[in-house]
């Protein structure tokens, strides 16, 4: 049992099985008229049955908001269906509260291996929709959902552009901070962090170099403001505003992108560089990986290496009074205050909507992907295929006496060996697919 259930609270003592639960999204989607209609969709955890509703409503609560440029927090957490009152294992959203359009979702059916063949699903799995949204190397869906179909920003100046970032009008009141080697926790070499003020809260960008000499040691490049200083990675973390109908006040969630030294969006940091320590690789991956580090959203910065140099003694020299006031002022700022303001405001609706954590709602969102990640067992493929494991085995057995032999790893699957995701889902789900629906070959 994963650690992620101590979390729990009261768990389901007989889930409901997706037949009961589609049953129940179906009824409840029948109450809705066009063109209304068109935008309802359903969320389905039945093949999670270890996380309890309070869980699933706690992942909701954080996930959902970050995917989401819709102001309305309300509107963005979906609405449980119930069966006679209990949870059923379904969630309902309307797509236009969460600002995303049918395009986008049209090419996530596209995506989706689980549709059977259906073109325009009503219910789309919650564990594959968070998986699949977690790395852009596996798919750009998480773009497509925040910006609009096909208008995720292609680099750094189209990100800022996207959230109204204007560095020239900042530039007078930003400011930055040097971390030394090793003391990010990330990055493998000497640290920049620029925070910058925003009209919809606050934008910070990291900066890191390989090797750390030369043009690519931020030391050294301090005398001209870092303009001469190169960067070979970075990392943007922008807040998305919220608010609350109900009681007038304002959060914000966050929106991530890596970049090389260029500026170019990356969906994988260059791992010479930084390492991702929270997650099942070293590699650091969009969004997935920022997700799971910024627990508190703008996380609390170490010691200041300038700060430090400065008050033991150390001396800087500047082409001019201008230089070095500027310099004053952009380097040797306390930022500690700005960081706990930026922490207080982040994900601060969650304790409206949930009784958990902020850093336990991004542990779920962690297991979650570990567990529909982790390899599939004979119950688990019993599951997603919505049959019992007696019934999967026996019509998997009257397959193979009508029609022939079953693929080796199907074979396995049966003898009570799980298999990876990758190979259950593009290999042998289509077929156990079509066994538990009855179709011949």
């Amino acid at each position: 049992m994963l650690a992620y259930l101590a979390i729990a609270a009261t768990a389901l003592a007989a889930p409901p099985s997706y037949q009961q639960a589609r049953a129940a999204a179906l009824a409840d989607y029948a109450t809705f008229q066009k063109p209304d209609a068109l935008y309802i969709r359903y969320i389905d955890w039945t093949t999670q049955p270890d996380f309890t509703t309070e869980q699933i409503d706690a992942l909701h609560a954080f996930w959902f908001p970050h995917q989401s440029r819709a102001s309305v927090i309300e509107r963005q957490i979906p609405v449980p269906v119930r069966i006679d009152g209990a949870a059923s294992g379904m969630w309902r959203i309307d797509l236009r509260d969460l600002k995303w359009d049918l395009q986008t979702w049209y090419q996530l059916a596209k995506e989706y291996p689980y549709a059977g063949g259906n073109p325009n699903p009503l219910i789309v799995r919650g564990d594959w929709l968070l998986w699949i949204t977690s790395d852009g190397e596996l798919s750009q869906l998480h773009y497509h959902l925040l910006y609009g179909f096909n208008k995720g920003p292609k680099n750094r100046a189209e990100f800022f552009a996207a959230w109204s970032v204007d560095e020239k009008a900042s530039a007078g009141l930003d400011h930055a901070t040097i971390i030394d080697a090793g003391n990010s926790g990330v990055a493998f070499e000497t640290r920049v962090a620029v925070e910058r003020r925003t009209p919809g809260g606050y934008s910070w960008e990291t900066l890191d170099s390989i090797g750390g000499f030369g043009k690519n040691d931020p030391l050294g490049q301090l005398r001209g403001g870092l303009k001469q200083f190169k960067y070979d990675a970075g990392e943007i973390i922008n807040s998305i505003p919220k608010a609350e109908l109900r009681t007038g006040q304002t959060w914000f969630a966050q929106a991530m992108l890596l970049t090389d030294g260029n500026g170019k969006r990356v969906e994988e940091a260059n791992a010479r560089i930084v390492h991702d320590q929270t997650g099942r690789v070293p590699v650091i991956r969009n969004p997935g990986s920022c997700y799971r580090c910024h627990t508190t959203g703008i996380l609390s910065l170490p010691p200041n290496l300038v700060r430090g140099i400065a008050q033991a003694g150390g001396e800087t020299y500047h082409y001019s009074k201008d230089d070095a006031e500027e310099f004053e002022r952009k380097f040797l700022a306390d930022l500690s205050k700005i960081v706990d303001r930026a922490q207080e405001d982040f994900c601060g609706w969650l304790p409206r909507y949930t009784k958990l954590s902020t850093a336990e709602c991004v542990a779920l969102y962690g297991a979650s992907l570990a567990a529909f990640e982790g390899k599939v067992s004979l119950p688990q493929a019993a599951l997603e295929v919505r049959l019992t494991e007696a019934e999967f085995t026996q019509a998997s057995n009257l397959y193979a006496s009508r029609f022939g032999e079953l693929p080796p790893r199907y074979v396995q699957l049966l003898a009570g060996a799980a298999i990876p995701r990758k190979v259950w889902q593009n290999d042998v789900y289509p077929l156990a697919y079509k066994i538990a629906a009855g179709l011949q070959p």
